[in-house]
């Protein structure tokens, strides 16, 4: 087990800073994404609204001005385009600018799942679909190939999507993905569920997984490196870290308050990214509380 609540470095100080003043409550699942000239963050907080109970947010540092834009991305969706909700946001890149995949939550009927470009402006979300979908979707993994876009759709087994028809700036709302044939099959176990969107680092995808634990009724989630060999054009090959992740020894107990009680604790990762040499990994605690962490020497995790 790793615990991550010591990988600290001058860049998560100073973001985690930048969080604090601005007092917002119950800041959690934050995800951040480094560009040249931007620090660009998504967080989880309680909402001043009566319509939800969290709203998502928008954090845009400029690194040369150090000016901030804050968007509240949960009452743009639903004031512009009648997106109820706004969960679990998440900072990728394609095509050289940065995306977030979000989805409407719990649905009896079943949720929605979107991707929406943030950067350089926010534009309208592109709900996404997919023939063989589960009710309930939470995490795709996206990433980009030859100008194209894919996910990642599950690990176990691995299956990949593809959007044949997706353009940055076409006018559909609509974004159809197909299951991409993959030549070699490949599986992790069930308890394993996708949770951050993938870096590429050499030939390699890295990406960190939920690992789940089931204790009578009640859940534990911890977070694992998962490394995809890419260097063919389709996976090739599926690799696991050696270690668990953690915040701490106390965080693994969770706490007294709780949003889900069937949640003992959880770790939840929200964002990865590269910032120099380092990876930045920003995660939610227990669904109350965060965490940014700063990870040296990525071949060193597996």
């Amino acid at each position: 087990m790793h615990f991550l609540h010591k990988n600290s470095s001058a860049k998560t100080t100073f973001l985690k800073d930048v969080i604090e003043k601005l007092d917002y409550q119950n800041v959690f699942n934050p995800s951040v994404w480094e560009t040249v000239s931007e620090s660009i963050l998504t967080l989880r907080v309680k909402s001043l609204s009566r319509l939800r109970k969290f709203d998502s947010m928008l954090i845009v540092l400029q690194k040369k001005s150090r000016s901030m834009e804050v968007v509240n991305l949960s009452e743009v969706y639903y004031q512009q385009w009648g997106i109820n909700y706004c969960n679990d946001p998440k900072l990728f890149e394609f095509d050289n600018e940065v995306f977030i995949t979000f989805n409407t939550g719990y649905e009896k009927d079943g949720n929605l799942l979107y991707i929406a470009r943030v950067r350089p402006e926010i534009m309208r979300p592109w709900e996404c679909r997919y023939a063989g979908r589960d009710r309930i979707e939470k995490n795709w993994a996206f990433f980009g190939f030859n100008g194209q876009l894919y996910a990642y759709y599950s690990l176990n087994p691995l299956i990949i999507l593809h959007a044949p028809k997706f353009e940055n700036r076409h006018s559909d709302v609509i974004m159809e993905f197909e299951r991409k044939p993959l030549q070699t099959e490949m599986s992790l176990p069930r308890r394993y569920s996708l949770a951050t969107q993938p870096i590429r680092f050499n030939d390699w995808h890295y990406l960190i997984a939920h690992y789940k634990i089931l204790i009578g009724r009640k859940r534990l989630y911890l977070g694992r490196f998962i490394r995809i060999d890419q260097s063919q054009g389709l996976p090739s090959a599926l690799a696991v870290g050696r270690n668990f992740l953690a915040h701490d020894i106390k965080s693994l107990f969770g706490s007294k308050e709780k949003h889900n009680k069937n949640l003992i604790s959880c770790s939840y990762f929200s964002g990865l990214c590269w910032n120099d040499d380092s990876l930045l990994v920003s995660y939610g605690i227990n669904d109350l509380t965060y965490n940014i962490a700063a990870l040296e020497k990525i071949d060193t995790l597996f």
